[in-house]
């Protein structure tokens, strides 16, 4: 493991790595790094294949928790509202059905590409605590992407519009209304989904 002072200077150390139940090694390990202190360390060369494989190598169907939902709309005349959930079946089954969805890398590494995923319409505040990550998100656009920053690296997904549609319809009838306080740029800080726990560590 390597960690830098304030004055930069790089320190090395050899600790301890073990395998995380039911989480793929190639996504995340372990590391002691010392008698009491036991973190995850993600890997930024984790590349899933496909959305069914993200959702498996990080067993996110267990280990995932919803926080609030922030919908807003592609057009500007129309106001964005936030929601909690009560049940985040839909979510998931939505996700599940979509799961032969192969990990969009060319888009990613493509900025004009990159264009086509479109606005962000739904953001799902989510935490995930094996990961040591907390308010990061799910994100769905207006053109049918899955984006996310769960995990050490940004994944990109294609759903489909028809989900896009359905994910909103079911947040906008079963979601309780919120209110959004005025904190960070309309994002109450508590619930940011931008906001990365620094206890998610750069690679051993």
């Amino acid at each position: 493991v390597t960690g830098y002072d304030e004055e930069e200077r790089a320190h090395t150390r050899t600790c301890p790595v073990y395998a995380l139940q039911g989480l793929s090694e190639e996504a995340v390990v372990a590391v002691q790094l010392n008698d009491t202190t036991l973190c995850a360390y993600l890997s930024d060369s984790y590349t899933p294949a496909t959305l069914g494989d993200w959702i498996r190598d990080l067993n996110l169907r267990e280990a995932l928790t919803f926080g609030l939902v922030y919908d807003t709309p592609a057009r500007l005349e129309e106001d964005s509202a936030c929601y909690r959930l009560t049940d985040s079946g839909f979510v998931w089954e939505a996700l599940l059905a979509a799961e032969a969805a192969p990990f969009a890398a060319d888009l990613l590494e493509d900025p004009m590409a990159y264009k086509q995923v479109g606005q962000e319409v739904l953001t799902f505040s989510v935490s995930v605590p094996v990961l040591g990550q907390e308010n990061v998100a799910l994100i769905v656009t207006e053109n049918g992407y899955l984006r996310s920053n769960v995990g050490q690296t940004e994944k990109l997904f294609f759903l489909g519009r028809e989900t896009t549609e359905e994910l909103r319809r079911r947040v906008r009838e079963t979601g309780i209304p919120q209110e959004i306080a005025p904190v960070n740029d309309g994002v109450p800080a508590a619930e940011n989904p931008a906001a990365e726990n620094p206890a998610a560590a750069e690679n051993p």
